[in-house]
């Protein structure tokens, strides 16, 4: 994907509890959270929120790398700074960033990818 333009989509649906991954409008991963333990939190999710807690986690949307730049959680990890070179975090452009109030269904995300490209 290098180099390339790549329409990343994902979508989760909060009633059957099924994340999904798309490169290009093709499906590359599913995450169904009613396969956790029982008992596991992630059984219960029911739409996305994210609460870190400073100063390990700040509470900062962040594309591109897994925290914000101003949290300090893997600070100790060669990967896990921000301007640390061997980071690895995503160097580019981001376009078009679009959230939708509902869940795409398949067909919607390959027609949104056929329409762009």
């Amino acid at each position: 994907l290098k180099d390339t333009w790549t329409m990343v989509t994902f979508s989760f649906n909060s009633s059957t509890k099924v994340g999904k991954m798309y490169f290009n409008g093709e499906l590359m991963k599913s995450f169904d959270f009613n396969l956790w333990p029982d008992g596991d939190n992630k059984q219960t999710v029911t739409g996305l929120y994210y609460a870190g807690q400073e100063p390990d986690v700040v509470n900062e949307l962040a594309f591109g790398f897994i925290q914000s730049r101003a949290g300090t959680l893997w600070d100790s990890e060669s990967w896990g700074g921000y301007d640390f070179p061997g980071a690895n975090h995503f160097k580019g452009q981001l376009d078009d960033i679009k959230v939708y109030h509902k869940t795409l269904t398949d067909d919607e995300i390959r027609l949104m990818y056929e329409s762009e490209e």
